[in-house]
């Protein structure tokens, strides 16, 4: 054999043992690949939890900023000794009520009409009239409330109420009929209330004389408030 020709063999042997270990080095770096865990997911997965995480901290924040700077409603407190109370009319008053009109008939004497309001806030509180038949046979006192924030309850405790559906609004009410033996005739003494949204009547002292054991308050109260259109 030449010396060409062997070196020929020579080479192509190295070749082929340079390839055969190449091979061998794509493998083991395969399988290298193959078992170990693959990092872009885990980071990945971090990325999206902590964008979760964000989020829901900054709607978090913006909750407790909006309570936190939404102003809530102030709660007022009136206190009886800073009243204003001054004389007024059945005009002002109709002015004054939202929900409710008060119709004074020929046959009714209306006196006492007070206004009274809140000294150091100038809001508007209530009204008090006191009113009367011609015949002497009726006669009522009442407290208008004008205002929402205002409470007021003027009747007796233990008292047991009932409610009637009237043409315009219900009317809670207490009634208690009694002989009097001085006019031979019953004698109606009750309470009641009409609620609107704004305004509430509360009639405090209702007295009648009668020859109808039930008495009239409804067609009297019927008569005197009209509901607002």
């Amino acid at each position: 054999m030449n010396v060409k020709k062997r070196l020929e063999q020579e080479a192509n042997a190295t070749h082929q043992k340079i390839l055969e270990e190449s091979d061998k080095g794509f493998l083991s770096s395969l399988q290298e690949q193959v078992s170990q865990p693959k990092r872009g997911p885990v980071f990945s997965h971090w990325k999206v939890w902590l964008t979760g995480a964000a989020c829901t901290l900054a709607a978090a924040l913006v909750i407790v900023c909006a309570v936190l700077f939404i102003p809530s409603k102030k709660h007022v407190v009136y206190l009886e000794k800073d009243f204003h109370t001054s004389a007024s009319d059945v005009p002002a008053l109709n002015a004054d009520l939202k929900d409710f009109e008060f119709v004074i008939g020929e046959d009714l004497i209306v006196t006492n009409i007070k206004r009274t309001v809140d000294g150091p806030t100038g809001d508007l509180l209530f009204y008090e009239l006191t009113l009367w038949t011609s015949d002497g046979r009726t006669l009522m006192s009442s407290t208008i409330v004008c205002n929402q924030n205002y409470s007021y309850e003027p009747f007796p405790p233990n008292l047991s109420f009932q409610q009637v559906q009237l043409t315009d609004y219900t009317v809670t009410y207490n009634i208690n009929s009694s002989v009097n033996s001085t006019f031979q005739c019953f004698e109606i003494n009750g309470y009641a209330k009409i609620e609107g949204r704004n305004d509430i009547i509360y009639i405090t002292d209702y007295q009648e004389f009668t020859l109808d054991e039930n008495g009239t308050l409804f067609e009297f109260i019927e008569s005197l408030v009209q509901l607002k259109h």
